[in-house]
């Protein structure tokens, strides 16, 4: 009985700490389209990638990067 409630605690903090990892990944993948899309928007380098938003401004960016705090 014991070694099943270990078994299941261990299976919860991998499920706990893979959670975590794949929230970071997401954030860092989404701050990095985000200056991307911002460096396309002033005009720093053209849109080569062809995944930024022709109509992105610098506000719909700003009130992006508040959702992500």
């Amino acid at each position: 009985m014991e070694r099943n409630l270990r078994v299941i605690a261990i299976i919860g903090i991998f499920i706990a700490l893979f959670a975590i990892a794949g929230k970071m990944d997401f954030e860092d993948e989404s701050r990095s389209h985000l200056l991307y899309c911002d460096n396309v928007a002033s005009g720093i380098w053209p849109n080569y990638d062809k995944v930024c938003n022709p109509d992105c401004t610098r506000k719909t960016i700003e009130e992006i990067e508040e959702s992500l705090r």
